[in-house]
Protein backbone atom coordinates (compact mmCIF):
# COMPACT_ATOMS: atom_id res chain seq x y z
CA UNK A 1 0.00 0.00 0.00
CA UNK A 2 1.28 3.47 -0.86
CA UNK A 3 0.28 6.39 1.40
CA UNK A 4 0.54 10.07 0.47
CA UNK A 5 1.74 12.24 3.36
CA UNK A 6 0.54 15.81 3.11
CA UNK A 7 2.08 18.80 4.87
CA UNK A 8 -0.16 18.46 7.93
CA UNK A 9 0.94 14.87 8.55
CA UNK A 10 4.56 15.92 8.20
CA UNK A 11 4.03 18.75 10.69
CA UNK A 12 2.28 16.34 13.06
CA UNK A 13 5.38 14.17 12.99
CA UNK A 14 7.71 17.07 13.69
CA UNK A 15 5.75 19.03 16.33
CA UNK A 16 5.03 17.10 19.53
CA UNK A 17 2.33 19.50 20.72
CA UNK A 18 0.07 18.80 17.72
CA UNK A 19 -3.03 16.69 18.35
CA UNK A 20 -2.19 13.83 15.98
CA UNK A 21 1.51 13.61 16.80
CA UNK A 22 1.40 10.04 18.14
CA UNK A 23 -0.72 8.77 15.23
CA UNK A 24 1.70 10.29 12.76
CA UNK A 25 4.63 8.67 14.53
CA UNK A 26 2.89 5.29 14.27
CA UNK A 27 2.45 5.91 10.55
CA UNK A 28 6.13 6.77 10.26
CA UNK A 29 7.02 3.53 12.09
CA UNK A 30 4.99 1.51 9.57
CA UNK A 31 6.87 3.24 6.75
CA UNK A 32 10.23 2.67 8.44
CA UNK A 33 9.42 -1.02 8.96
CA UNK A 34 8.46 -1.24 5.25
CA UNK A 35 4.94 -2.42 5.97
CA UNK A 36 3.60 0.44 3.85
CA UNK A 37 5.19 2.85 1.40
CA UNK A 38 5.00 6.59 2.03
CA UNK A 39 5.40 9.42 -0.45
CA UNK A 40 5.34 13.19 -0.13
CA UNK A 41 6.00 16.16 -2.35
CA UNK A 42 8.97 18.47 -2.21
CA UNK A 43 6.46 21.28 -1.71
CA UNK A 44 5.37 19.66 1.58
CA UNK A 45 8.97 19.70 2.78
CA UNK A 46 9.34 23.37 1.80
CA UNK A 47 6.06 24.27 3.53
CA UNK A 48 7.04 22.39 6.71
CA UNK A 49 10.40 24.17 6.78
CA UNK A 50 8.61 27.50 6.43
CA UNK A 51 6.36 26.76 9.41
Amino acid sequence: MKVFLDTNVLLDMLIASRTDHLCSLQLLKLIRDKKISGVLTTQSIIDAAYV
